[in-house]
């Protein structure tokens, strides 16, 4: 998994999902090849703000826009999501806003091959902050 992917995940599962981030680090530890005990862990409580060098914790990664930005052209994507892989590139990283007659030609029907959004990134985001200003006040 890219780096940049393994971020993004980090932030949606953390701060998207509020999944506490040993969790996360725990499944990529027991999932990932390359998993490394010296980053690994330090990886995830930068992302959720708590480590020693942690990324500040209103940092709030927006999976789409990091896919349009580093995936500009789809083809991580095409490459790693098969059921997307034959959308056009403009809904390619946001395939519940393709339109119906995209989604037809691509075979891919939204709840069935492949999921609907489980959350939202502006109530997301929102969320997260909401619930670091609360540990904040402590």
């Amino acid at each position: 998994m890219h780096k940049r992917v393994r971020m993004v995940v980090a932030s949606f599962l953390v701060k998207h999902l509020l999944i506490d981030w040993r969790e996360g680090e725990q499944w990529f530890w027991d999932t990932l090849v390359d998993a490394d005990a010296g980053s690994n862990p330090a990886n995830w409580q930068w992302v959720a703000g708590c480590g020693a060098d942690a990324a500040p914790y209103f940092r709030v990664f927006n999976p789409v826009l990091q896919g349009e930005k580093f995936d500009a052209h789809g083809a991580y994507v095409r490459h790693w999501v098969p059921e997307l892989a034959r959308l056009p590139l403009k809904p390619i990283h946001q395939p519940w806003r393709a339109t119906s007659l995209e989604l037809k030609s691509a075979d891919v029907e939204l709840g069935r091959n492949y999921p609907e959004p489980i959350v939202d990134h502006g109530k997301g985001r929102g969320r997260a902050l909401a619930a670091y200003a609360r540990l904040r006040k402590r």
